[in-house]
């Protein structure tokens, strides 16, 4: 507990103390990871790995666990269980909420097999996805159409989409010609010009 007396630790601070006290066992990848940052050593993570070897992602994902604030383990724990109030696109199939908002951003997606700007309107399909598309191949603007609809049929009663996009007037457009949504239904928040 004396860990806490000057704020709150990190989970690395609380698995040195495991490693060093022998509370619990620990492997021994993960005692050496804690155990070179106690003794100060150069990080892996930050301006110094990229002269460094690049490292793996099961290491960068410890690093970056280590580092969390301890507070964060029993939310964690709960999005893992699928007991908190929110998940992923994927994670939510053949789960049922009273209310649903769900949230897309290309630009916080991290990836390139789904594309809600385009399927939306906002940014034009390549001649790829034309011919994809027009082919019946799976691409991502099937792929998104897929998970739109597993995260619009996940409500009972209500559901707000809230989409960020870099062309909204597209997004309403092109929501609206398709019939989707009634300009009632579509609320921009357009930045204000100063």
């Amino acid at each position: 507990m004396a860990l806490w007396d000057d704020g709150e630790p990190n989970c690395g601070a609380i698995v040195r103390n495991v490693a060093e006290t022998g509370l619990f066992s620990l492997p021994e990848s993960l005692k050496a990871l804690v155990m070179r940052e106690a003794i100060n050593e150069v990080p892996t993570v930050g301006i110094e790995a990229e002269m460094a070897d690049p490292l793996p992602a099961e290491i960068i994902a410890l690093e970056r666990f280590l580092a969390a604030p301890f507070s964060e383990i029993a939310p964690y724990a709960r999005y893992v269980s699928n007991e908190a109030e929110f998940g992923t696109h994927q994670g939510v199939k053949g789960l049922e909420f009273d209310r649903v908002m769900v949230l897309m951003d290309d630009a916080e997606a991290r990836g390139f097999m789904f594309g809600y700007e385009k399927f939306f309107g906002a940014k034009q399909l390549t001649p790829l996805d034309i011919k994809n598309e027009a082919e019946g191949q799976d691409n991502s603007i099937a792929r998104t159409r897929r998970l739109y609809y597993v995260t619009c049929s996940r409500t009972k009663k209500s559901l707000a989409l809230l989409l960020y996009s870099a062309a909204p007037s597209a997004v309403r457009t092109h929501m609206m010609s398709n019939g989707w949504f009634d300009e009632s239904e579509i609320v921009l928040d357009l930045p204000t010009q100063a």
